[in-house]
């Protein structure tokens, strides 16, 4: 954006008496949104009627909307045109939502920027070597066997007390390992976590500076904020994005890596992440639903919906970045977060039928 249009949307806001910075963001309360002053990304604009996308099915969709009481915001792309963009709950297009643990597929493509700039070697390389002063302090030497792939599949065969819990001490000093690693799907956020203090041992710089250098600079976004963990950043939860420029990351990975003619991530590297590595659904979040998970790869989850694959950035609350690389589509859903998402699933049916019209196209 230049400089002309900078002060157009700082003057748009002002107008409408939002004042800028004037969140504390160390304070926002779990639901609560970031007015940006600045554009997200702009997207060539398409209709769900290009794409020849049942109207009447759509329509009759967004009628029953109010039904949907979490929802923020919906945005629809594809062959990388915006075609739909909903927004609820009094945000707008600057409005930047916590992502959770969309933030763990973030950290998986950092982590494939660093092993194609060498500055990590490759997902092989041992955990412990990256923290050499814990390694006479582990409490159980099969942590030494911990790889970075162990990490990014989330199956290092640590089981913590909490599983939410990223603390880096805890989890090489006091969490058991209850499986071999690499051998069983455990999700844990202190995995991630770890691979964020990698990505700044071995480049010297934050995986927020790193990411804003690398990552967000080819993308033309930008990262509201990014909440620390302790010492780091962290690497699995707490970012604020757009919808808009969330869906970059959809785009980047739709086209194996590769943005405006610049290779960012390795195509293998966009392979790999897409693979599934776990043993089972256990240990899954959605397998009984109509929207269901079934696999894990590089912090990217693997969806069944209609007998459709796509692979998802995902998170608490049910935030969705969906992929579906057959049908060069990128789906964003926002929502409130209640801590009774657990147990209810209710508006993962909508997300479903949504999925369905999308892609049910009518007889030209």
């Amino acid at each position: 954006m230049n400089l002309k249009s900078s002060l157009i949307v700082s003057s748009l806001f002002l107008f409408l008496g939002i004042k800028l910075f004037s969140q504390d963001y160390n304070k926002l309360n779990v639901n609560e949104t970031i007015k940006v002053n600045y554009e997200p990304y702009v997207w060539r604009i398409g209709s769900p009627e290009t794409y020849n996308i049942d109207k009447v099915k759509l329509d009759a969709f967004f009628e029953r909307i109010s039904e949907w009481e979490n929802l923020q915001s919906i945005l629809v792309i594809k062959d990388d045109k915006l075609i739909l963009e909903k927004y609820y709950k009094n945000t707008d297009k600057y409005s930047a939502f916590n992502t959770y643990s969309i933030t763990k597929s973030f950290t998986s493509a950092l982590i494939g920027i660093a092993i194609k700039q060498k500055l990590i070697a490759s997902e092989t390389d041992k955990m412990i070597t990256y923290f050499p002063d814990y390694l006479d302090r582990i409490n159980d030497p099969r942590k030494g066997d911990l790889t970075l792939k162990h990490l990014l599949t989330m199956t290092g065969g640590l089981k913590p007390e909490e599983w939410w819990n990223p603390s880096i001490d805890y989890a090489l000093l006091e969490a058991p390992i209850d499986t071999t690693p690499g051998s069983k799907f455990l999700y844990y956020n202190a995995l991630p976590h770890l691979l964020s203090a990698i990505i700044s041992k071995s480049t010297n710089l934050s995986i927020k500076e790193y990411a804003e250098q690398y990552l967000f600079k080819p993308l033309e976004i930008k990262c509201a904020y990014w909440k620390k963990d302790g010492e780091y950043y962290s690497g699995r939860s707490n970012t604020y994005f757009t919808p808009r420029d969330l869906a970059r990351l959809g785009s980047l990975y739709l086209n194996k890596g590769k943005i405006n003619g610049e290779q960012i991530i390795d195509s293998l590297w966009v392979e790999k992440s897409f693979i599934n590595y776990s043993d089972s659904d256990e240990n899954f979040f959605l397998t009984d639903q109509s929207l269901k998970q079934t696999g894990y790869g590089y912090l990217w989850w693997i969806f069944d919906a209609n007998n459709i694959v796509y692979y998802s950035a995902y998170g608490a609350g049910d935030q969705f970045l969906l992929i579906n690389p057959l049908d060069n589509t990128i789906v964003v859903i926002s929502q409130i977060y209640k801590e009774t998402w657990f147990e209810k699933k209710e508006d993962i049916d909508k997300v479903s039928e949504l999925l369905s019209i999308i892609n049910n196209k009518n007889e030209e």
